[in-house]
């Protein structure tokens, strides 16, 4: 038995819980309408093919079927900032989108989350499942970049593909890592089929590379796939002597909050360990040391789609990087 009055009701249907307001009588009949929410799921980004201009893809399940989504992106750097974002497509029933404006090799970077239509974009909605595009700026010479994305395969032939110059050894573009346990660089290059081949199959997010590009070719942009990394920390194994390693986060990290210094040899800049970058543009290392008191140096962040050298004298160490 129920009063006569407003009444408050605490309703559950498939784990989705809801208060409602109902103006009960003596006599009404209670009905309820339920509307179970939009979920999206399955997402993921892709180059639909890998020439200059091609489009950006993203594919994702709507559920229940037949309902609209939303998508936002976010141009240039990464924002946690939902005012920062803007409305690319509004309330559409689809499972996928070709972003035919951000397309590959257009040195440009974009970011995307895919909401149900009925909700307007939150920061909290910015947490996760986020996708992205960024482009390497690669020049004729050697460049030293990583990967600021989670890729969903390492392997080299779907997460650069066929974006650079191809032919025999001698006249190809190439991709080196040099791992430290072994003291062993390995490598790729691209052959006239434009398939990868060589001792280095796959490129990982954690590690830095060099890709050289041949003269005459000109500069590239190399549009990288992937989702955002929004883990607070992530473990890195260095070795003891010159580790290469990569950026793994879309934003950029400073050296003092990265927790780098807590595995490394402190001292003056003669003996301390060290982290370098080599920017092709102006042919120049830059380098910050670790000093009894912090890094010194003119190199002051971790930037994404970079890569590094970091020296650890007294390695292996494990090392927590931090955002």
């Amino acid at each position: 038995n129920v009063a006569t009055g407003l009444k408050a009701l605490l309703v559950t249907v498939n784990s989705q819980t809801s208060n409602l307001n109902y103006d009960w009588g003596a006599l009404d009949p209670v009905t309820f309408t339920v509307t179970n929410p939009t979920i999206i799921s399955g997402v993921g980004i892709v180059r639909t093919a890998d020439a200059v201009g091609s489009s950006v893809a993203l594919n994702f399940t709507v559920a229940p079927a037949g309902r609209g989504v939303n998508i936002y992106a976010k141009d240039g750097g990464w924002s946690g900032d939902s005012t920062t974002w803007t409305k690319v497509v509004d309330n559409q029933v689809i499972t996928s989108y070709a972003d035919t404006a951000n397309t590959v090799g257009n040195g440009t970077a974009r970011f995307y989350k895919i909401i149900a239509a009925e909700n307007s974009l939150q920061d909290s909605d910015l947490n996760a499942e986020v996708l992205g595009k960024f482009d390497l700026n690669i020049l004729e010479g050697s460049n030293f970049v990583s990967l600021p994305l989670v890729q969903t395969t390492a392997a080299i032939n779907t997460v650069i593909g066929n974006q650079l110059a191809g032919g025999a050894v001698s006249a190809s573009d190439k991709v080196y890592y040099f791992d430290s346990a072994s003291a062993n660089w390995s490598q790729a290059f691209l052959n006239a089929s434009g398939v990868w081949q060589g001792g280095l199959s796959t490129v990982d997010a954690d590690k830095g590379y060099f890709i050289a590009r041949q003269a005459g070719q000109g500069t590239r942009q190399v549009t990288i796939v992937g989702s955002v990394n929004f883990a607070t920390t992530e473990a890195i194994g260095l070795t003891q002597g010159s580790n290469m390693i990569g950026t793994i986060y879309s934003q950029s990290v400073t050296l003092s909050g990265s927790g780098l210094s807590s595995v490394l040899t402190s001292g003056s800049a003669a003996v301390a360990d060290k982290v370098y970058h080599f920017d092709n543009a102006t042919q120049n290392w830059t380098q910050a040391y670790l000093s009894a008191t912090g890094f010194s140096g003119p190199l002051t962040n971790l930037e994404p789609g970079k890569g590094y050298w970091v020296t650890d004298q007294l390695g292996p160490d494990t090392w927590n990087y931090t955002k």
